[in-house]
Formats: C-alpha cells, sequence, structure tokens
C-alpha cells in the first residue's frame, strides 16, 4: 500500500516537475523575445506558445513594434498629398454622431461605434488576419472618449499633422475626422 502512494506522490511531483518547467521555459522565451524588440521574434514567440498566459501582452506588443519599424521605413505618402485629401470645408464630428467624411466603410458610423467595432484593414501593414480579423479594437486599446480625445488632440500639434499620412485600420480620413473632432473640443 505504501509503495503504491508513494508511486502516486512521485508522479504527481513529476507531472508538477514538468509543467513549472514549461512555464519557466515559456517565461524564458517570453523574456528573450522582450530583449530582442523585433516583430519578428516576437511572432516566433506567438506561433511557438499559442496559448501562453504571454500570449495576449505578446500580440499587443508585436503590434507596437510593427508599427515602429513601418515608421523607421518612412511614410508612405507625402504631406502633400494628405492635404490634398483632406476635406476642403470642415465639417462638425461629434463622439456620437455619425461621420459625413471618410470612406464609404466609416461614413454613417460614429466614432463611439468604431472604437468598439472590427478594424477594416490590419493595423500594421503584413500583421496576419489571426491577429486582427474579426477583433475588436478595443482587444488592444481601452479606447473611452477622454483619451480618444487626447490622441485626437495630439493630431492638432505640427509634430502630431504628420502621423496624419500615416495608415490607420479605418482609413486615413479617419484620422482627419479625429482632427477635426478634437479642433471643434472632442464633443
Amino acid at each position: 500500500m505504501l509503495k503504491i502512494v508513494l508511486s502516486g506522490v512521485l508522479s504527481i511531483s513529476l507531472a508538477t516537475s514538468a509543467a513549472y518547467a514549461q512555464d519557466a521555459d515559456e517565461k524564458a522565451a517570453w523574456d528573450a523575445a522582450k530583449q530582442s524588440a523585433t516583430s519578428e521574434e516576437v511572432f516566433a514567440f506567438i506561433e511557438q506558445y499559442p496559448n501562453s498566459v504571454f500570449t495576449k501582452e505578446a500580440k499587443a506588443y508585436m503590434i507596437d513594434l510593427l508599427w515602429q519599424e513601418l515608421d523607421d521605413a518612412g511614410p508612405e505618402t507625402t504631406a502633400e498629398e494628405t492635404a490634398a485629401a483632406a476635406p476642403a470645408t470642415s465639417t462638425t464630428v461629434l463622439f456620437s454622431e455619425p461621420l459625413t467624411e471618410g470612406s464609404a466603410d466609416v461614413i454613417g458610423r460614429t466614432l463611439e461605434e468604431l472604437i468598439s467595432s472590427t478594424p477594416l484593414f490590419p493595423p500594421v501593414e503584413g500583421l496576419p488576419e489571426e491577429y486582427w480579423k474579426e477583433q475588436k479594437c478595443s482587444n488592444c486599446h481601452e479606447w473611452k472618449q477622454a483619451n480618444l480625445c487626447t490622441q485626437a488632440n495630439t493630431y492638432l500639434s505640427e509634430a502630431g499633422a504628420e502621423n496624419l499620412i500615416k495608415k490607420h485600420p479605418y482609413g486615413g480620413a479617419f484620422k482627419l475626422n479625429l482632427r477635426t473632432w478634437a479642433q471643434d473640443g472632442c464633443n
């Protein structure tokens, strides 16, 4: 009887040790991916450990890294092209009122709806669909009216206006709507 009990304890102990070793391996792999600061390394971690406790954090970090890599590569459009795409007359943009400028996919929808919807395009070019398709923007962002207003206000400065030319998951005109909304006091 004692032999059976000791055998059971040993089995549980070995299984627990194996689980701790796996957790330690995941933690070490995640730490290494973060230290590398490249989207490829973070993506490799996600592929190797798709069900890790670090996967959600890794996905958000990978998106940030991809945006940074795109920024480092330079904008795809010029400031003149963005200015030409801006509406000739400024319309009023309200948080809970349908947009009247932009692509057909955003016209008629409110800022409030869009921040809790799914993106139309990948948040970062080349991001695999399984990371953004059918996902809500709120999976990576905690957008509320106040912090979206803070983001929109960045487009009012000269430095922030340069960000208007960068791609956005709702199209470039969406950022112009945010800028107009900020100009009007984020109502």
